[in-house]
């Protein structure tokens, strides 16, 4: 017992402290996750605001303006702050393109939209701490695969706009939710590889962590409000 004790104990200090990993590689990845955070909770702001400003939801609006804050933070690079600032308004933006959807999930039951998110939030902290303790950096080989699994479904779900196929859509949405937890694997890896490689631009790797977070979130709220609906027909039914 004590020698299992034993050689658990430095596999827990691995998960607290992440002594594996360099020390300023542990700061940086402080950053990461703080800009994460303040852009997450941006998202939420976002979308509270376009319930009393209901243009920010406008898909025009929100698409044009998410476009160019992309392309601002990832081509101007001249000061943290104003990237900073811009990733926390394409947070807000991105919110408030959530918005209907959250209305239509809460429609159906308030629990909905805390459920996935506290999913969400599980499964994401899981799936970076299993690529930050994985040493070899094997995860990074799965880049390929990963994108040509959502080029693929990008293709089928065109498709079946057009066959409107119940099964494709719900295969869609179940296989973006593997397909999302493993580049959740994939650019936590790449985040350590990049800064280790001299990449240091900490708002661009939490812009990709929160286009993870937030495709995920919206797969799984989809999921579950797919199902309490179609509970709720069976029940008016019987």
């Amino acid at each position: 017992m004590m020698d299992f004790m034993n050689r658990a104990q430095p596999s827990m200090e691995k998960i607290f402290t992440m002594s594996h990993l360099r020390s300023d590689t542990r700061q940086h990845l402080k950053k990461v996750y703080s800009a994460l955070t303040l852009t997450l909770l941006a998202a939420a702001g976002g979308s509270i605001l376009a319930h009393m400003i209901p243009i920010l939801a406008n898909v025009w609006i929100n698409m044009l303006g998410s476009m160019f804050l992309i392309y601002n933070i990832a081509t101007n690079k001249t000061s943290q702050k104003e990237r900073l600032v811009k990733l926390i308004a394409f947070g807000v933006l991105t919110g408030a393109g959530l918005r209907p959807l959250l209305e239509f999930s809460t429609r159906i039951n308030p629990a909905l939209v805390p459920t996935a998110l506290s999913l969400t939030a599980s499964v994401f902290v899981a799936f970076s701490l299993c690529a930050l303790m994985t040493q070899q950096r094997s995860m990074l080989y799965l880049g390929s695969m990963l994108s040509s699994c959502l080029l693929s479904m990008a293709v089928m779900s065109l498709m079946n706009m057009f066959i409107g196929s119940t099964g494709v859509q719900n295969m869609l949405l179940y296989g973006g939710v593997c397909v999302m937890s493993g580049f959740v694997c994939y650019d936590t890896q790449l985040i350590v590889a990049r800064y280790e490689a001299g990449d240091r631009d900490f708002i661009h790797h939490s812009l990709d962590l929160f286009l993870d977070f937030v495709s995920l979130f919206r797969k799984i709220l989809i999921i579950l409000s797919k199902k309490e609906n179609e509970k709720e027909r069976k029940r008016r039914r019987d």
